[in-house]
C-alpha cells in the first residue's frame, strides 16, 4: 500500500517531500502479535548515564536557605552566591517573580507546595558580565552553569512571567526556557518539578562528555517548541515525565557526537513529533506512551544505532518515521492503534521511510527460524567507574544479550550486586526488576536488554560479585534450562574523611606573667572516621604552655608541643585548648600546624 498524501519535513528552512512510500523489505517491525518472528539488529549503545535519583553529598554543616516571595532576584542571587556546595535554597509560599537565577556550585534547589516561580521572558535583569562569561543565549528561570555539578532542583513549580504566551510564541521568535543547563555542567538532576507556559521546559545543551543528566517525574505542558530537548546528545536519563501541549516536540534528542540517552516511560500528549531524534546515534528510546500528534509518534532524522521499544502510539498519521540518511535502527514490540478521520488520510502507518536525494535509507535487520536452533544468553556488567569516594554513586550497567537463532524464555538474572550496595533508580529496557532479581520472560535472537541504575555503598571498602542466570534457550521448544555466570565486577569505595580546623584566642593583648587560652577546633563533616595526625604548637619565646584540657580523642606532648589526634569521628567535633602564660612584652606569634595545614596569630603582651 502506498502513501499518496504528501508528507513535508523541513530542517534549516529546506523543505523535503516525501511520497508514494511502500513497505520496505530491508526494515524488520515487530509487533506483539507476531511473536513467532524475530528481529535481528546491529546497534552500538554506550551507556555513559548517571542515574536518576541522584543526591548530593551533604555534612552535618549543610544549611536550608529561605526565601520569601519579598526578595528580589538579585537578593536571591546574593543569597546563591553566599551558599556552599550541599547547601539548600528553599522557597516558601508565594508568588516570586522576574526570576533569574545563575547556580555555579553543588546545591538542592526546591520549594514549598504553595510557592509560584516566574521567569524571566527576557536576559534584560541578568549581569552583561554573567551573560557572556557563561555564554547564557536565553531567558530561564534557572541556569545552572559551569560548578554546579551534582546540584538537584525538585519541586518547584515555575512558569514564565507576564509578556510570554505559548500560544503565540514558537522557536523562532522566542527563546525562553525554564530550566537550562549550559555546557560544561554535569550530573544535574532535575525531577518532580512542575513546568508550564514557555518555548522550552527543560533546555540540556550538553556537551559530550557529561557524564549524566536526569530529567524524571516532571509535569510540562503549554510548550511553543519542546518539552524537554537534550541539545549535544550527551548521556542523560528522559523518564517518567509527563509532556502535554507541545508545538513542535515533546522529547528531542540532537546532535553530538556523543551518545546514551535513554527516553522511557514517558507520556507524551499533542505535539507535532511526539520524540525526535536527530544526527547522533546510540540512544535507547523504550516504554513510552505518544498520544495525537500531528505528524509522527516517534521521528529518526538522519540519526543511527537507535532502539526502539515497547512504546505505544495512539492517535497519530505516522507511528514511526524514518528519514535522512537514517542507519541501525531497531523497532520491536511497539504498539501502534490509530483512530479513524474525516480527512485524509484517514488510516494510520505504522512505519514511513522518508528518502532525500542523499539518503542512505539504510536499516539492518534480517529475519530466521528460530524453531530448530537454540538461544544463547549471555551477560555484561560494568561500573562506570572503579573507584569511589564514601557517598557517592556510580553508574552500573547490565547487559544480557542473545546472540543465539531462537529467543530464550523465563530469564533470572541473580547477585546483580554485592551486599552492603543498593540500586536506586533503576531503568530496564525488557522486564522487571524487584528484590535485586532481574526477570525477562522473553528475550529474542540477537537482541539485548539492558539495566541501568545508580550503586550505591553503605560503607567504605571493595565489594565483588559475579552475576548469574538462569534462563529456557527453548531447544526444539522444550524445557532446557541453563545456568551461566556473568562477569565478575569489583567496586573499590575509597573513606570519605572531611577534617577541617580552626583556631581562637581568648585574647588579642594579655598583661605580662597573666594567662589567656588557645582553642583548636577539629571537625569531621565526612562519613568516615579519621586516621591519625598531629596539631603542632609552635610559639615565640615571650610565651609558655602553662596547661593543656584533657581529651579521649588526643593526648598531648609537652617537650614537643605537639597534639596526637587519635582520631575524629564521623560529624564529630573536637576541642583542644591550652592555657598560656605570657612572659615577655612584645608581639607574640603562635604557630599551629594541624593535619599539614598551618595558622599563625599574634597576642600582644603589655606589662
Amino acid at each position: 500500500m502506498s502513501l499518496y498524501a504528501l508528507l513535508f519535513c523541513s530542517y534549516k528552512n529546506t523543505i523535503y517531500i516525501y511520497y508514494n512510500i511502500k513497505d520496505v523489505d530491508n526494515i524488520k517491525l515487530k509487533g506483539k502479535d507476531e511473536s513467532n518472528k524475530s528481529i535481528a539488529f546491529i546497534f552500538f549503545v554506550l551507556l555513559v548515564i548517571g542515574g536518576i535519583a541522584l543526591s548530593i553529598n551533604t555534612s552535618s554543616a549543610a544549611t536550608i536557605y529561605d526565601v520569601n516571595s519579598t526578595n528580589s532576584n538579585n537578593e536571591i542571587q546574593n543569597i546563591i552566591n553566599g551558599m556552599s556546595d550541599g547547601d539548600t535554597l528553599f522557597f516558601n509560599d508565594g508568588v516570586f517573580e522576574n526570576i533569574g537565577l545563575i547556580i555555579n556550585k553543588t546545591i538542592n534547589i526546591t520549594a514549598s507546595s504553595n510557592a509560584l516561580i516566574k521567569a524571566i521572558v527576557d536576559t534584560s535583569t541578568l549581569d552583561t558580565d554573567d551573560i557572556s562569561k557563561y555564554a547564557i543565549d536565553r531567558a530561564a528561570a534557572f541556569y545552572f552553569v559551569n560548578g554546579s555539578n551534582n546540584s538537584d532542583i525538585h519541586g518547584l513549580n515555575i512558569t514564565s512571567m507576564p509578556g510570554f504566551d505559548y500560544l503565540n510564541n514558537s522557536s523562532a521568535t522566542s527563546k525562553n526556557a525554564l530550566i537550562y543547563a549550559l555546557r560544561n555542567t554535569d550530573n544535574i538532576s532535575i525531577h518532580d518539578n512542575t513546568l508550564n507556559n514557555s518555548a522550552w521546559g527543560v533546555f540540556l545543551a550538553m556537551s559530550t562528555g557529561a557524564t549524566t543528566m536526569s530529567v524524571y517525574n516532571n509535569v510540562v505542558t503549554n510548550m511553543a517548541d519542546t518539552g524537554i530537548i537534550n541539545f549535544g546528545s550527551g548521556s542523560a536519563i528522559i523518564n517518567n515525565n509527563t509532556i502535554s501541549n507541545v508545538g513542535r516536540h515533546g522529547i528531542d534528542v540532537r546532535h553530538g557526537s556523543s551518545s546514551n540517552t535513554i527516553v522511557s516511560n514517558n507520556t507524551i500528549t499533542n505535539a507535532s513529533e511526539g520524540i525526535y531524534t536527530m544526527h547522533s546515534g546510540g540512544h535507547i528510546f523504550a516504554n513510552n506512551t505518544i498520544i495525537n500528534t500531528t505528524l509522527s509518534a516517534i521521528t529518526v532524522y538522519g540519526a543511527y544505532d537507535i532502539l526502539i521499544q515497547n512504546n505505544t502510539m495512539k492517535n497519530g498519521i505516522i507511528g514511526i518515521l524514518l528519514a535522512s540518511s537514517y542507519r541501525n535502527i531497531t523497532l520491536t514490540d511497539n504498539n501502534f492503534t490509530y483512530t479513524s478521520k474525516s480527512t485524509s488520510p484517514n488510516f494510520g502507518y505504522n512505519l514511513v521511510t522518508a528518502n532525500t536525494a542523499t539518503s542512505n535509507s539504510n536499516v539492518d535487520g534480517t529475519y530466521s527460524d528460530s524453531s530448530q536452533t537454540p538461544a544463547k544468553i549471555s551477560i555484561n556488567s560494568s561500573y562506570e567507574k572503579t573507584s569511589i569516594t564514601n557517598g557517592q554513586t556510580v553508574k552500573y550497567t547490565v547487559k544480557v544479550s542473545n546472540t543465539g537463532n531462537a529467543s530464550g524464555s523465563n530469564i533470572t538474572i541473580s547477585n546483580i550486586l554485592p551486599s552492603g550496595v543498593s540500586a536506586n533508580s533503576v531503568i530496564v529496557t525488557k522486564g522487571n526488576f524487584s528484590n535485586g532479581v532481574w526477570t525477562i520472560d522473553s528475550l529474542s535472537n540477537d537482541n539485548d536488554a539492558i539495566l541501568v541504575f545508580y550503586a550505591k555503598p553503605s560503607k567504605s571498602g571493595t565489594f565483588a560479585n559475579t552475576i548469574s542466570a538462569t534462563y529456557n534457550d527453548n531447544l526444539n521448544k522444550g524445557n532446557n534450562w541453563v545456568d551461566l555466570n556473568g562477569t565478575k565486577t569489583t567496586l573499590t569505595v575509597d573513606k570519605d574523611i572531611k577534617v577541617s580546623s580552626s583556631n581562637a584566642f581568648s585574647a588579642s593583648k594579655v598583661k605580662r606573667n597573666k594567662y589567656f587560652y588557645i582553642t583548636t577546633t577539629i571537625k569531621n563533616t565526612g562519613l568516615d572516621n579519621s586516621s591519625t595526625f598531629n596539631s603542632k604548637i609552635a610559639t615565640t619565646k615571650g610565651l609558655k604552655v602553662a596547661a593543656v584540657s584533657k581529651s579521649s580523642y588526643a593526648s598531648y606532648n609537652k617537650k614537643s608541643q605537639t597534639w596526637t589526634v587519635k582520631k575524629v569521628p564521623v560529624k564529630k567535633t573536637i576541642t583542644l585548648k591550652m592555657k598560656v602564660k605570657a612572659t615577655k612584652t612584645g608581639t607574640q606569634k603562635v604557630k599551629v600546624t594541624t593535619n599539614g595545614k598551618s595558622q599563625t596569630k599574634s597576642v600582644k603582651v603589655v606589662k
